[in-house]
């Protein structure tokens, strides 16, 4: 086989890249994950930073920190109980 005939078969056997469409209902769930998914990490960070006493006159009112802690442990805590009764009944 010469050069000619191996440019030929490199050339039968390129084919276009596939070409991905993206649905506007994929854009905005993915646009919403990450909208909520960094909502959660300002939450997080703020729930765990010290409070700033110069702040007051800026924000008139802010939640209480134990809510952003308290109210994801409450629900993970009562899946795990849920589970856990849902086993113990199956025991039974």
């Amino acid at each position: 086989m010469d050069q000619s005939d191996r440019d030929i078969a490199v050339e039968d056997h390129h084919e276009d890249p596939p070409t991905v469409t993206v649905t506007d209902l994929e854009m905005k769930s993915f646009i919403s994950w990450v909208g909520s998914t960094l909502l959660l990490l300002c939450l997080t960070f703020w729930a765990f930073l010290p409070s700033n006493p110069d702040n007051d006159h800026v924000w008139y009112y802010l939640p209480d920190r134990y809510y952003i802690l308290g109210i994801p442990n409450w629900f993970i805590f009562s899946v795990i109980v849920y589970c856990g009764i849902i086993y113990a009944l199956g025991m039974l």
